[in-house]
């Protein structure tokens, strides 16, 4: 009885040791820092990088996936598919899924799979964190993951507007052009410059920008300029009034650097009777001269002047010689 006894419990042991060794055999195993599945194929994405490290809304965001297999099992007809959901989407035309054939066993560093991405970020994303999902494998073993892509939007707007502008006793130029400058978005503007750039119907006598620095979200400051409203073709004053562009340039909290270009109006009315028949030439060196329609008669009368003067000593010479 024993031995029946015995025998039954050797035959179990043995029933359970064969049905636990495949399993042991397809399990992972640990080995260090290395991850091995044995006996099978084991896909494993992982989002390599983001440029730039912070999506903007309303513009693109460029994502590079690795893709390992950590199996001793190759994987036939595999794929790579990127499931589009607000915000991030691919522009029209553009496939989801990249087709990458077989992937070898053991896959791994420099014998990777490398997939990358360009998405539009929608306006409307959210900042934080926003979720995307990537599929890989093939039709008969399908995995999944999810991954964090970090949405900001790293720039300002200014609100730029004059204050105390007057005019020379000559009404020829603008002194003391007073702009002021307000950060009226929700970031810092760092290493801010203010200029007036070349542009028709103003030039700017004297130095054309001006360095704030840091201009804190909610925070303004002042800058001067030397302005000189001139008329040209296609720039006529209405009601008074000019649009004077300005720049302002600041690097964003992600380092890049970015121009927002403001039109400024400028009452120009106190200048109309000055600036009646000027235009506005360029000499040799490239600075602006004004010249009234006033101005020009003289210089042509004197011109004519100096002639008459030349002519007259021509002839009174002449008339000495033959005396003599």
């Amino acid at each position: 009885m024993k031995m029946r006894n015995g025998l039954m419990i050797s035959i179990v042991a043995g029933l359970l040791l064969s049905s636990v060794a495949p399993a042991m055999a397809a399990s992972p195993v640990q080995t260090g820092s290395s991850y091995i599945a044995v006996d099978q194929t084991s896909l494993h994405a992982t989002l390599l990088n983001q440029d730039p490290v912070s999506a903007e809304p309303g513009s693109y965001v460029n994502l590079l996936f690795k893709l390992e297999n950590w199996g001793t099992q190759p994987m036939s007809s595999a794929a790579f598919k990127l499931v589009q959901a607000f915000p991030f989407s691919l522009d029209a035309g553009t496939d989801a899924t990249v087709q990458l054939g077989t992937i070898g066993s053991l896959a791994e560093g420099s014998t990777s799979y490398f997939v990358k991405y360009k998405l539009k970020v929608d306006a409307d994303a959210v900042k934080g964190d926003n979720q995307i999902k990537v599929q890989f494998g093939n039709s008969t073993m399908l995995s999944q993951q999810t991954f964090n892509v970090s949405v900001s939007n790293p720039r300002t707007d200014f609100d730029v507007l004059t204050q105390g502008s007057t005019s020379s006793a000559s009404a020829t130029a603008l002194t003391s052009t007073n702009l002021v400058i307000a950060n009226i978005g929700a970031n810092t503007a760092y290493s801010t410059v203010v200029s007036i750039p070349d542009q028709s119907g103003f030039r700017v006598s004297g130095d054309y920008a001006s360095i704030v620095g840091n201009l804190n979200a909610g925070d303004y400051t002042l800058v001067s300029f030397t302005v000189v409203p001139v008329n040209e073709t296609g720039a006529p004053a209405q009601n008074g009034r000019r649009n004077l562009t300005v720049d302002v340039s600041y690097t964003d909290g992600l380092g890049i650097r970015r121009t927002a270009e403001k039109q400024v109006p400028v009452d120009v009315s106190g200048f109309s009777s000055g600036l009646a028949g000027r235009t506005r030439t360029t000499t040799s060196s490239g600075t602006f001269q004004l010249f009234g329609s006033t101005g020009m008669t003289y210089i042509v009368i004197g011109i004519v002047g100096i002639a008459a003067i030349v002519l007259l000593f021509k002839f009174v010479g002449r008339k000495k010689k033959m005396k003599g």
